[in-house]
């Protein structure tokens, strides 16, 4: 283990092999997590001034690499990912400069085509998956028991799909991941654990902050509403329209003046395909319900800080930044938040972790 106490420590393996991990050897060393994506990431450029490495890296697709980093006092994290494609070279200052990207080291996950019949409900369905594939469950149970058909799909690409589809109730809405300890989560983010975490003036530091608001387009797409029309399975017309949600905080980023403007159809109009009898009898209402409350969540807050923080993709936080102008708290940003990316990171010789975490609005 290498590191500097009080800062970092990491150790690093690339084919078996042992690096001697240090800001200057490795001078850029990105690992993400984040809802969006289908497995967790690596990034990573070794400067290899003994050509010792080069020979391991382009062996290609699939050189397993071992990474442990942590902040040097509090918690480390580990994990093993698994290199995709030819790494890139460059030459520079006399010795070469390896380019790597790699994912999770649980690759079937990501690329297997997944046939056959899997009938249960979407959390025992998606559960068995996971095990099937190296990963834990960590699950929301749910009441949409039918017959899941992948047509297929990838296995990550059928578990978008039948997330899409899951019904836990009136105003849930189900979100999958996986985490870097190779957790698949599937979590109704409506009734998320809080995390107990509180960042900011006189709790966790926060060393940088912003705030992004992707409201001009999730609005547009389903947050100012949409409708979603199609048959039912005796052939009468279905019509999907209004939802009901709770709020994490006392506003919206959808105006109901807008969404009154606008009228009851909303701003977009889904054709529903018409069931066959062989789904769960909430199978169009969940996808409506799931789509249209996930397109709220269009508010993110960026954190920056120099610790450890373990806590789970999913969980609640509470931020409290501060205001440069007034050295108050910003009352505006201010409020809970889903933790939804993580990227650690080794910048000049000190651990840091960038947080995305995303509510319904910017203000609390």
């Amino acid at each position: 283990m290498y590191g500097v106490n009080g800062q970092w420590n990491a150790y690093l393996k690339i084919g078996g092999v042992e690096y001697a991990i240090n800001p200057v050897s490795v001078p850029k060393l990105d690992w993400f997590e984040n809802v969006h994506q289908n497995l967790p990431s690596l990034n990573l450029t070794l400067a290899d001034k003994t050509n010792k490495f080069a020979s391991i890296a382009t062996a290609g697709d699939g050189v397993p690499i071992e990474l442990t980093l942590g902040d040097g006092a509090n918690s480390e994290s580990s994990a093993t990912f698994n290199i995709q494609g030819q790494p890139n070279i460059v030459q520079g200052n006399g010795y070469n400069y390896i380019h790597i990207n790699a994912v999770l080291d649980k690759v079937s996950y990501l690329r297997s085509i997944i046939t056959g019949l899997h009938e249960g409900t979407s959390a025992s369905v998606l559960s068995a998956i996971a095990s099937q594939h190296g990963l834990q469950a960590d699950v929301d149970s749910t009441s949409d028991s039918q017959v899941w058909l992948p047509n297929n799909k990838t296995i990550a690409s059928f578990v978008r799909s039948v997330a899409d589809h899951g019904w836990i109730g009136e105003g849930g809405c189900l979100v999958p991941a996986v985490t870097s300890a190779g957790v698949f989560l599937y979590k109704n983010i409506m009734q998320a654990a809080d995390s107990n975490k509180v960042f900011g003036q006189g709790y966790l530091p926060i060393m940088d902050w912003s705030a992004q608001s992707k409201a001009h387009v999730a609005n547009h797409v389903r947050g100012y509403g949409s409708t979603t029309v199609g048959f039912d399975v005796t052939g009468a017309v279905s019509e999907l329209g209004k939802i009901t949600f709770s709020l994490f905080s006392n506003f919206l980023s959808a105006s109901k003046v807008n969404m009154d403007s606008i009228g009851n159809l909303g701003a977009k109009i889904d054709a529903a395909v018409r069931p066959s009898g062989n789904t769960h009898e909430n199978y169009q209402k969940a996808l409506h319900q799931n789509r249209r409350i996930r397109s709220l969540f269009s508010s993110d807050i960026n954190i920056l800080v120099g610790m450890a923080t373990e806590f789970d993709l999913l969980k609640k936080a509470t931020v409290i930044p501060t205001d440069q102008l007034t050295s108050s708290p910003n009352t505006t940003v201010s409020g809970k938040y889903l933790l939804t990316a993580r990227t650690r990171s080794l910048v000049r010789n000190k651990y840091v972790e960038k947080l995305v975490l995303t509510g319904q609005s910017l203000s609390e």
